[in-house]
């Protein structure tokens, strides 16, 4: 069951995402392909955020709990998953089936959510607990999944950029595919590893509003969506 609980969660979130791709539906291979790179993500994540650790524990001296959690969750945590994400992502960026906006959001959201099961797994097997796997369904899960929505949009955009060959638009959407999803991550950590009642109110509303505008994000990229290619035609949807 504890398993089934760590599971499930990744797979409702994706087929929400999913049923969104209205205009050419991406390859299930490719999709499952692109979640399996998500799970091996993970490792040159732990890898930085394990010599990260303790570099910061043995090597600096902190003014105060805040800094250290700043730095930790913003600086080490969030640009570690989130910058391992967006390097698996990117070997989907030459391929052809990527041929529409909404793609990125298909492809990264299929990697966020395999970063985020074998997450999942490793706390609710490790802690035995139902209570940890709910909590982490409705928050940690969610969360994972709305930092791909937000990199996936900045990262479909910056590939359109890429074929009507405007630099500018495509290092800046670039950029942002990184920056908004490790923002977004940062606060929500930050919020949870300080002994703070606010900081931790905060977060919950941070997470409820980021949640919301995630789902609007998507369904606007649904409605706006567009071929890469600008000589090529939008289909009629199905």
């Amino acid at each position: 069951m504890l398993m089934w609980l760590s599971i499930l969660p990744a797979l409702i979130l994706f087929a929400m995402v999913w049923k969104y791709d209205t205009i050419d539906k991406e390859p299930i291979g490719l999709v499952l392909k692109m979640f399996c790179f998500g799970c091996l993500s993970i490792i040159p994540a732990m890898v930085i955020e394990l010599a990260g650790s303790n570099f910061m524990d043995n090597y600096v001296l902190w003014d105060s709990r805040v800094e250290y959690a700043l730095v930790e969750n913003f600086v080490l945590v969030a640009c570690a998953e989130e910058g391992s994400k967006l390097l698996f992502l990117l070997t989907v960026r030459n391929n052809p089936n990527f041929d529409y906006t909404f793609d990125g959001i298909i492809y990264a959201v299929a990697v966020g959510l395999g970063f985020a099961t074998v997450e999942n797994i490793m706390y609710v097997m490790g802690s035995g607990s139902v209570g940890v796997a709910i909590s982490r369904g409705l928050l940690s899960v969610p969360l994972h999944c709305t930092c791909a929505i937000f990199m996936g949009y900045f990262f479909g955009l910056a590939h359109k950029a890429r074929f009507s060959r405007q630099g500018g638009a495509m290092l800046s959407c670039g950029l942002m595919a990184f920056a908004v999803p490790v923002i977004i991550h940062g606060f929500y950590d930050f919020s949870l590893s300080v002994d703070s009642d606010l900081a931790t109110g905060l977060g919950l509303i941070f997470t409820v509003l980021i949640f919301i505008a995630a789902a609007a994000l998507i369904k606007r990229s649904s409605k706006n969506d567009s071929s890469v290619v600008p000589e090529i035609p939008n289909p009629p949807r199905y």
